[in-house]
């Protein structure tokens, strides 16, 4: 947070709304300053957090003449997918199908002043392709909402180094370890009888 140098601030005081408190009860956070005289700190690190989940946030201003206006603001944690890892289905010479962990655990729960309990909201995952690992290079290959698709337009015998990530409300979870996966070999066409040549026929016998 931010004071202006022609605001008259004694201290501010920084509020956090529980997820199982979303009847509208704050629990305070940070004095700041903690003691009369001491410099403002105006950061704090909120930790023991739940992945995946919004908190919201209130701010309020106090000098000798009392509380100043409230303002809120709401920040999510990452999801709990932080480190989806995909695993290989099925390949062919032109195609990759894989898949990652489940699509339920990465659901962020919400809650603000005017909701009576977390609302869920749809979890969108998105695949990456290494271009250049020297340069950490990746691009978007895929995005959908479930845990598995498949690959296609690529060439054979190419080996792909994959990662993938989740997103829900924008909030996008860490990037997993990537994977190498290998698409197969074209399969060769049968052989075609281009000429036959006659065999010479040699009869054989013996005499008793």
């Amino acid at each position: 947070w931010k004071i202006s140098e022609d605001e008259k601030v004694s201290f501010i005081v920084l509020e956090i709304q529980e997820p199982s408190h979303s009847n509208g009860v704050f629990k305070k956070v940070i004095r700041d300053p903690e003691f009369e005289g001491k410099r403002f700190q105006l950061q704090k690190v909120v930790s023991s957090l739940e992945p995946g989940t919004s908190y919201l946030f209130r701010i309020c201003s106090f000098n000798e003449c009392g509380a100043g206006p409230t303002a809120y603001h709401t920040f999510t944690t990452h999801p709990s997918v932080a480190m989806l890892s995909p695993s290989l289905i099925k390949a062919s010479a032109s195609t990759l199908t894989v898949q990652w962990g489940a699509g339920s655990s990465a659901l962020i729960k919400t809650t603000s002043a005017s909701q009576a309990s977390p609302t869920p909201s749809s979890t969108r995952y998105v695949l990456e392709q290494c271009i250049s690992e020297e340069n950490d290079e990746w691009t978007e290959i895929w995005n959908g909402c479930t845990n598995m698709t498949t690959v296609k337009g690529l060439e054979s015998g190419k080996a792909y180094q994959i990662r993938v990530y989740a997103v829900n409300d924008g909030v996008q979870s860490f990037r997993g370890p990537s994977e190498i996966f290998n698409t197969l070999l074209e399969t060769p066409s049968p052989p075609k009888l281009v000429r036959a040549q006659p065999l010479p026929i040699i009869s054989l016998g013996t005499d008793f």
